[in-house]
């Protein structure tokens, strides 16, 4: 097994887990995101964005990947 150290690890490659590492990035942050699942989920249980998180996608500049 390999050690990795970072200042940040998150735990879930959802929504939250995938948005908190970019906005750490964008902030010189680095952290790794782990994710139990080796591809997407056939039953996400995030079915869509509420329109202030699009907003902050949009701010970050990758809201036309999103959509």
């Amino acid at each position: 097994m390999q050690e990795i150290a970072v200042p940040v690890l998150i735990v879930g490659a959802g929504p939250v887990g995938l948005s908190a590492a970019a906005f750490l990035g964008r902030h010189g942050v680095k952290a790794l995101v782990v994710e139990r699942r080796d591809g997407t989920s056939t039953l996400p249980r995030a079915p869509g964005l509420q329109a202030r998180t699009m907003e902050l996608f949009r701010a970050a500049g990758f809201v036309s990947k999103i959509r």
